[in-house]
């Protein structure tokens, strides 16, 4: 039977932050609810809750739902959520979601949910807020018990779009990189399970953490911990892409002054041997921005293969951008 969610639109995050807003303002799941998405056990009540609003953070930034909670020790503090199906999260965007007094949070429901690894609190140590991805969201909403129509079909569409999460996820685990033909996002769910994957693992292996992004040619990853200085200027780092279907660990040098371009490539391309294979060309003259120096093809590697082949390769960009001639 067809679900109102779909006809809807599950990709739309104002149902998502529709739902959550009901709940909320329910007295039976509301307090429980909150105290899940914040981890704090100190919410005595939910007070109101509204759709876009302001809760103390940077001016001009409004929430997707913000709610009034009334504290066990007397006090009152604000729930800021930003809702986000498929598109790109950013820190930017959640250290101005809320002020420092009051509680933020990412509900993340749909591909966002595979796109979380420097989001995520301890990812560098600083985050002020808390992240609900779609297993986090699906466990909350079990929690509530049985629903009323129409809630309770929402509750089983999220259960299927994480039954998809899984599934995907359990191929990329064997390097399959084929899409499932019953999921919603088709070959983006399979791409961004795989970088998932690999950003788990990385995590895992103490090795750092990713920005998700998306780029005309496809999925990336950019390494925050890959970044080597390199003397006079610029430095070399790592990306996970997908470009055209080919998934790939490409080195690139970024911040390069415009007259030292060419050496960093040519230092690129000589470190790295026979292991990868150089860009096309190499940059051009009188530009500016990042470039591609040389790549490494994932096609058919296992999680594990790539993990270790990435942090590998990481551990000599040192040596690379120690080498880039001056003159």
């Amino acid at each position: 039977m067809l679900n109102w969610v779909d006809v809807v639109g599950y990709q739309y995050e104002f149902v998502h932050t529709g739902v959550l807003r009901a709940l909320l303002d329910d007295d039976r799941y509301g307090v429980a609810i909150a105290q899940e998405l914040t981890g704090s056990a100190a919410i005595a009540e939910v007070v109101s809750v509204a759709a876009q609003g302001h809760a103390g953070g940077r001016p001009g930034t409004r929430a997707d739902l913000v709610a009034v909670l009334h504290m066990t020790d007397g006090s009152q503090q604000m729930l800021a959520v930003e809702t986000k199906t498929d598109s790109a999260a950013s820190r930017r965007q959640m250290e101005g979601t809320a002020g420092e007094d009051h509680f933020a949070c990412l509900l993340a429901v749909g591909l966002t949910s595979l796109q979380l690894s420097d989001l995520r609190p301890g990812a560098w140590g600083s985050e002020t807020w808390t992240v609900s991805d779609l297993s986090d969201w699906a466990r909350v909403l079990r929690a509530c018990g049985p629903l009323d129509p129409p809630l309770d079909a929402y509750v089983e569409r999220v259960e299927r779009e994480l039954r998809d999460h899984d599934d995907a996820r359990a191929a990329a685990l064997v390097a399959d990189t084929g899409a499932s033909d019953r999921s919603r996002t088709g070959q983006a769910l399979s791409d961004w399970a795989w970088m998932s994957a690999i950003s788990e693992a990385v995590a895992e292996a103490g090795a750092g953490s990713f920005w998700c992004l998306k780029l005309i040619s496809g999925p990336v990853m950019y390494w925050h911990d890959s970044a080597a200085s390199i003397p006079g200027g610029g430095h070399l780092y790592l990306d996970f892409m997908i470009e055209n279907g080919v998934r790939r660990l490409v080195l690139k040098g970024g911040d390069v002054p415009v007259n030292m371009r060419k050496a960093v490539w040519d230092a690129g391309v000589a470190g790295v041997g026979r292991e990868a294979t150089r860009s096309r060309g190499r940059p051009a003259a009188g530009r500016t921005g990042s470039f591609k120096i040389a790549a490494i093809d994932l096609i058919d590697m296992p999680i594990e293969k790539i993990v270790e082949t990435a942090v590998r390769f990481r551990g000599r960009l040192p040596v690379i951008a120690a080498s880039v001639a001056h003159g």
